[in-house]
């Protein structure tokens, strides 16, 4: 069986939080963020996968907390679907995250579970 391939979109603060269930010896995980960090593999803005990866080049792709910071989230999602041959899962804020008034990139409704970015 040869490895799973994971892409992880927007590999965020700790990257590890997405795969550390996961059997690390079946598995490559590939981080992708806009900022360099120790354990970003590639650095590249998420409209432009393609440009990256080939078609189909993984079988699964993690997208956790990155949708509402995105200037165009369909984009996004067409340019992972390029490179994705089976599985995407996406994570969207709910509202264990609320805070109430408004964040940096973000706007919270108070007493809901409201959550999108300001374009």
């Amino acid at each position: 069986m040869s490895r799973l391939r994971i892409l992880n979109v927007g590999a965020g603060s700790d990257p590890r939080k997405h795969y550390v269930l996961l059997p690390k010896d079946d598995i490559e995980v590939i981080n992708v963020d806009i900022v360099k960090r120790p354990w970003v593999h590639v650095v590249c803005d998420a409209h432009h996968l393609s440009k990256y990866f080939e078609e189909d080049s993984f079988d699964a792709a993690i997208l956790s907390h990155i949708l509402e910071h995105v200037e165009n989230p369909l984009k996004v999602l067409r340019e992972v679907y390029k490179v994705v041959k089976y599985l995407v899962i996406v994570k969207i804020p709910n509202a264990r995250y609320i805070i109430f008034g408004e964040s940096q990139d973000h706007i919270y409704i108070a007493g809901t579970n409201i959550h999108f970015a300001i374009y």
